[in-house]
């Protein structure tokens, strides 16, 4: 536990400037851009994603998996390059896939941004050689390394994408242009060398390793499939069943969504970015009762830190949207409580993962993900014509609450952790608490961006002196987690 919050507190730089750097963006690019455009190029983004998850991403989850049995077993090496060759093979499908959606794509859903397909192309090649370096630099346990790399990326992102929009007069096809160079160019500085190229002909080791990928993985690509149509479906279904309004109702959604999802994001991604190895590791070398002790820990840990995220981010929406946000776009305030919501039941959701991955159950991950994108589909189809974009934020709270129920079902077999009842309802209260003091707050000052702060600094200070009063965290604990910190 003590290695895996080091561990964390490192991967948090990353994750960190990759926030800050959203919220510079959201008032950038909803002052510079229509929210048509912004629509525009959220869906072309978007399709960017699907062709990575379908391609290539499923990869990730290889790495994570294996690298460490096969690092034990000195084949290292081996594995990764057989990587490489599997993810060049998964660029030349993408781009075929991007090639005929360009072509053969249907008007009414790809009619609008058509002409940024092929930026897309180039952006799923860029994001997708970077976020395998980022796995490998994850599954070496190098969290530094990790940071650097996604700092940059942030950072030089977001500049060139504005200075090719506006100055090269070229809209949001220059964020594209730069969503697809910055990673390309930070991936051959950082991580390039790791997927060294192999001979082709495998070994007997060779066929074993791929045969084991391939059985794990394949199972794996179906469900980040399922994971990103739970996702992502709900912006072409705005464009699909609205028609030409739909790119202005994707604009608003997404301002809305990336208010909302990237916080509660940022905590369970930088936990799970120690979590995964860590418990993979710890079940690999100590056994299965050591890791669910760890992955225990680790939720409730999640849940100090994500429950009141949730309940400031409902609380605080239209202060967020009406303080960062310009024009239209100031209207996705609605949604931000509802993708809020869902943001921390998915993040609950992936700590259940982690039973299904070691038992290497991936069909019931599967399954469950069926289940959960249904109830989506069908939630969405039915609430979209009446509600807009309000609509997609009601439907994922509910699909990702089932989501989170049908893997809590099944995992529990694999990896018995409990789930800290008792903590989560003093969590719970404590952010309640919160929310009330920064709604008082919130009434009595104007809008803007020092107000802001004044808000979530006073829901943050009485959430803390709640868990202190209602004893879910000792002052003990807190003066040995500041001494850790600073003796690092």
């Amino acid at each position: 536990m003590s290695r895996v919050s080091k561990e964390n507190l490192l991967y948090l730089p990353g994750k960190l400037a990759f926030a800050v750097m959203a919220v510079i963006a959201v008032p950038v690019y909803t002052h510079l851009f229509s929210v048509e455009d912004l629509g525009r190029f959220d869906l072309a983004l978007r399709f960017s994603q699907l062709v990575w998850t379908l391609c290539v991403l499923w990869l990730s989850n290889v790495i994570l998996r294996f690298y460490p049995v096969f690092q034990l077993q000195g084949q290292g090496g081996a594995f990764l390059a057989l990587i490489g060759w599997l993810r060049r093979a998964g660029f030349l499908v993408g781009l075929l896939i991007c090639a005929l959606a360009w072509r053969y794509g249907p008007q009414r859903l790809v009619g609008s941004y058509r002409s940024l397909i092929g930026l897309a192309a180039l952006v799923f090649v860029g994001r997708a050689s970077l976020e395998m370096g980022l796995v490998v630099l994850n599954a070496k346990r190098k969290p530094l390394a990790y940071s650097l790399a996604s700092i940059v990326n942030a950072v030089a992102k977001l500049g060139l994408g504005v200075v090719i929009a506006v100055p090269l007069k070229m809209g949001v096809a220059g964020l594209l242009w730069a969503a697809a160079l910055v990673p390309m160019a930070v991936y051959l500085v950082s991580t390039h060398s790791y997927f060294s190229p192999s001979k082709w002909r495998l070994t007997t080791d060779d066929r074993r390793i791929l045969r084991e990928a391939l059985v794990y993985g394949l199972p794996v690509m179906l469900n980040l499939l399922l994971s990103f149509l739970l996702a992502n479906s709900d912006r072409y279904l705005l464009k699909y069943l609205l028609g030409q309004g739909g790119d202005a109702q994707v604009g608003i959604y997404s301002i809305g969504y990336f208010l909302a999802d990237q916080p509660i994001q940022i905590v369970y991604a930088t936990l799970m970015l120690g979590a995964f190895p860590a418990a993979m590791h710890m079940y690999a070398s100590s056994g299965a009762r050591a890791a669910e002790t760890l992955v225990s820990a680790l939720v409730r840990v999640y849940l100090l830190l994500a429950v009141p995220a949730c309940v400031l981010l409902g609380v605080l929406a239209k202060p967020i949207c009406f303080s960062l946000a310009h024009g239209e776009a100031r209207q996705s305030f609605l949604v931000v409580p509802w993708v809020a919501a869902a943001a921390g039941l998915l993040g609950l959701m992936e700590y259940y993962t982690i039973g299904l991955y070691i038992g290497r159950r991936t069909v019931l991950l599967l399954a469950a993900s069926v289940g959960a994108t249904i109830v989506n589909l069908v939630a969405n189809y039915c609430l979209i014509p009446e509600y807009g974009y309000y609509a997609c934020g009601v439907a994922r709270v509910i699909s990702n609450g089932t989501l989170l129920v049908l893997m809590a079902l099944v995992s529990h077999r694999y990896l018995r952790w409990r789930l800290p009842w008792v903590s989560l309802f003093r969590i719970a209260l404590a952010a309640g608490i919160a929310g009330v003091v920064a709604a008082v707050v919130k009434a009595l000052l104007p809008y803007n961006i020092s107000t802001l702060g004044l808000f979530g600094g006073a829901g943050g200070l009485a959430y803390g002196a709640s868990l202190l009063a209602l004893r879910e965290v000792s002052r003990d604990e807190v003066s040995r987690f500041l001494r850790y910190l600073l003796a690092r």
